[in-house]
């Protein structure tokens, strides 16, 4: 649960401009990487990425620039409007490249591009959160029980953040709430839901999170012989 809200850093150093310093971020991470050692060879390696990452961001966000006068592209995000249709691409692209951080650093590109709406964003950031499960089920097919276990959780925690966010947003106006925190910025907009959004999960699913806990071990049991052990 940490980890969901802890990866909602990227979206806001994405808001905040972090990318002007992703050349020189890149560059120490590299003599951190070929010259350290221990923790110092981590670090580089954290700095390198991250540093590529805003790189890689900034070159996309140039690229797609022309994008904005495509009438298929526009088109194509027009005919999308239907919030569960939202979520399943959002779900799809983030199963794709395996990476929520990625597919929100893009699609805060799209929005500076006028190219998605806030209202489509927000669907397209739960299935984002949905998506990136996938990483978890594929790192867990051929560990232990508890690593299914805790890829299964991941997935519940999400599903049922998206289908509480969903009914909540027709009861009560967050959308408009988040969007008038930063009306003509928005990266802001995507990032501050981001993070509100996890937040808000995170303290629905620990208020059921016994009976998810139980759930989860009916579902994965704790075999007899390895209990015994």
């Amino acid at each position: 649960m940490g980890a969901n809200i802890g990866t909602t850093i990227t979206g806001q150093m994405i808001a905040l401009d972090i990318g002007v310093f992703a050349p020189l971020l890149a560059f120490i991470g590299v003599l951190f990487y070929l010259l350290g050692k221990g923790i110092k060879y981590l670090i580089g390696q954290v700095m390198m990425a991250i540093g590529l990452l805003f790189m890689g961001l900034e070159m996309m966000s140039q690229s797609m620039i022309p994008l904005q006068h495509s009438a298929f592209v526009v088109d194509l995000f027009i005919s999308i409007q239907n919030p569960l249709l939202c979520v399943g691409v959002g779900m799809l692209l983030t199963a794709i490249i395996q990476s929520s951080s990625a597919s929100i650093g893009i699609l805060q590109i799209l929005a500076r591009q006028n190219l998605v709406s806030f209202q489509q964003s927000v669907y397209l950031l739960l299935g984002f959160d949905l998506g990136t499960c996938i990483t978890g089920f594929l790192a867990s097919l051929p560990g232990c029980r508890n690593g299914k276990r805790l890829a299964l959780f991941h997935f519940l925690l999400n599903l049922i953040g998206a289908i509480s966010f969903l009914i909540l947003c027709q009861m009560i106006p967050i959308i408009s709430w988040i969007q008038n925190l930063s009306p003509l910025a928005p990266e802001h907009q995507i990032a501050n839901m981001h993070t509100f959004y996890n937040i808000l999960t995170t303290m629905l699913v620990l208020l059921c999170e016994p009976y998810l806990m139980k759930m989860i071990q009916w579902i994965y049991p704790q075999n007899y012989k390895n209990h015994r052990k």
